[in-house]
């Protein structure tokens, strides 16, 4: 069972408006355009509850990036996938770059990020780990 996070939606609560009581369930972040995703599948065959994220279609605030990388005892910086194509595209100086500029890079190039992201609200997973995302549907 999964729910898709619209840009106008409130992530606390469903499509069909019913409030999500309870655990907090997990929040799946990836692009769609990436096509079929391991991962994804690995929540399905699970049948694990989550929230789908499309980082394109309802790119991630200021607070919720630094509440990803705070979850993942890391910076900012350390969301952006150096080996991505858009990185070596766009060619960041991410060491002069300060949180609110890379916050401003990723909101501008999603494809930019890490990813898939699993996160439960209390750890988070950042790129497909069979173990680390099996420790998480547990």
């Amino acid at each position: 069972i999964h729910q898709t996070i619209s840009d106008t939606a409130n992530k606390n609560e469903r499509k069909d408006g019913i409030a999500l009581q309870g655990k907090q369930p997990l929040t799946f972040y990836c692009i769609t355009t990436d096509g079929p995703v391991k991962s994804q599948g690995r929540l399905n065959e699970h049948n694990a509850s989550y929230i789908y994220r499309d980082l394109i279609k309802a790119p991630l605030s200021g607070d919720e990036l630094r509440g990803l990388a705070q979850t993942a005892n890391s910076t900012v910086k350390d969301l952006i996938n150096i080996k991505s194509q858009a990185y070596k595209k766009i060619k960041p100086d991410l060491a002069g770059m300060k949180d609110a500029e890379v916050i401003q890079l990723i909101n501008s190039e999603p494809r930019i990020m890490k990813r898939p992201v699993l996160s439960d609200g209390q750890r988070l997973v950042i790129g497909f780990s069979e173990e680390a995302f099996q420790t998480m549907l547990v």
